[in-house]
């Protein structure tokens, strides 16, 4: 299943969306040359090894908030559904964080729920791993959700075959610096930088009960894509 939803949300925040053919190295501009009633069809029926390429572009230097932040996700129709997903791409790195914008869409369909939610999670440091106990961020790729039913912190599980859901024991939870992180995914509907602790989110723990909310409406049906530009 295609997200036709995704990229008609994207493209409305305005964004540009292109499908290019690995194969014959030539991008299609879907707003451009097709319009917003094709885009459901389209990404149906592109080749199933073609890129589908959302990027978009800053209007404004400020990069503090979502809708002047600059990203590109690049994606194929055989890895991709965006059913009832967190979308995040990275984007920064420092020497003691990683961090990027991240998305829930919003629509009135029954296969996504709620009204949109977006923002900026902020991890550890790299090199990922699936190793526990490192303090380090997890690798690209799709993860299940779970309710955090352990410890004080509340929030989300997330895991899946590399990362196993206790014993690497990864949470999206609410927290405002990389000292906070501790290997796990903190959103912020804001980021800056603190002079003491170096890259920060705000407004963190009103956000963690957004997104839990919104996985409860999912019933506790959810994923979360982790994208790294260009790997």
């Amino acid at each position: 299943m295609h997200c036709p939803q995704l990229v008609q949300w994207l493209i409305n925040q305005g964004v540009g969306v292109t499908v290019e053919n690995l194969h014959r190295k030539k991008a299609v501009d879907i707003a451009e040359e097709n319009g917003y009633l094709k885009i459901e069809e389209i990404l149906t029926s592109i080749p199933i090894d073609s890129h589908i390429i959302i990027e978009k572009r800053p209007s404004l230097q400020n990069t503090e908030t979502f809708n002047s932040m600059p990203w590109k996700i690049y994606f194929t129709p055989k890895d991709y559904s965006c059913i009832n997903t967190i979308v995040y791409q990275r984007h920064w790195e420092t020497n003691l964080s990683t961090s990027g914008p991240f998305i829930i869409p919003g629509s009135d369909s029954d296969i996504m729920i709620g009204q949109e939610i977006k923002g900026f999670f902020l991890e550890p440091k790299g090199p990922y791993t699936t190793v526990a106990n490192q303090n380090q961020r997890i690798p690209p790729g799709r993860y299940q959700l779970a309710i955090n039913t352990e410890g004080q912190k509340g929030g989300l599980r997330v895991f899946n075959e590399a990362v196993s859901k206790y014993g690497r024991n990864i949470l999206i939870h609410s927290g405002n610096y990389p000292i906070q992180t501790e290997g796990c995914l903190l959103p912020g509907n804001k980021r800056g930088t603190d002079k003491k602790y170096g890259e920060m989110v705000s407004k963190s723990r009103d956000l963690v009960k957004e997104i839990v909310e919104w996985y409860r409406k999912t019933s506790n049906e959810a994923s979360l894509l982790i994208y790294e530009p260009n790997k």
